[in-house]
């Protein structure tokens, strides 16, 4: 899977460059929250081990970054939860978006077939042909409904964290928020240039919504020092 297997490997080294550099985030009505982030991101995990494990292992992805996306994304952990703008399920995926994801995993060179197996017992064979054959986005593979989904929905997920680890280790650097802030805002969402504190002045102007997921997620008190600390 491209270049994962050296960026995933050497992950947990440079998680602590991020979170020290962003401002703190304190979760509202708790005095520690990073005791109650672990607390509640174990609860998930303890609840879909099984698919989370199998995602990272067949896409190469550290499960620290799947779990962290999973509470950012849908903290009851509800595989139902539907937003105001269509995104479904745990990891919170458009119909539209997820497609997109599958169709870049097989346009470059990156579906393995133990990732096939699983689309095969989750979508049938008619959609993976249709998968298979796509040869640029914009092609409705999955649905909505399919993404209720919770083995679907978490492999594609993991499947859109690992195109984006490809593309954002920097000198041997794994830059989390270049990675984060694309997945909340989408594939083609372009973070910017500069270190990471420049990376959250420029998503501070653009959108409130990829400020406050990237304090969540990597800021002092976040869901990635929860998880690494």
């Amino acid at each position: 899977m491209g270049n994962v297997s050296n960026t995933s490997a050497n992950v947990t080294a440079h998680l602590p460059l991020y979170p020290a550099t962003f401002p703190g985030y304190v979760k509202k009505g708790t005095n520690d929250p990073l005791v109650n982030n672990r607390l509640a991101i174990s609860r998930i995990h303890a609840k879909y081990s099984g698919i989370i494990d199998e995602a990272c292992k067949v896409c190469n992805v550290p499960k620290e970054l799947v779990l962290a996306v999973m509470f950012t994304e849908n903290s009851p952990a509800n595989p139902n939860t539907t937003s105001s703008a269509g995104a479904v399920g745990l990891m919170m995926l458009k119909a539209g978006t997820a497609s997109d994801i599958l169709i870049h995993e097989s346009t470059k060179g990156r579906l393995l077939q133990s990732e096939l197996a699983i689309l095969k017992a989750t979508i049938g064979d008619s959609a993976v042909k249709k998968l298979v054959a796509a040869r640029s986005p914009g092609v409705a593979i999955v649905s909505s409904a399919m993404l209720k989904n919770p083995r679907l929905n978490v492999l594609i997920g993991t499947m859109f964290l690992g195109q984006l680890i490809d593309e954002h280790s920097e000198g041997g650097i794994l830059r989390l928020d270049k990675v984060f802030a694309r997945y909340n805002q989408g594939y083609y969402f372009k973070p910017g240039n500069g270190d990471p504190s420049v990376v959250l002045a420029n998503a501070k102007m653009r959108s409130g919504e990829v400020y406050n997921y990237l304090l969540k997620t990597l800021g002092t008190n976040g869901i990635m020092q929860s998880l690494m600390g």
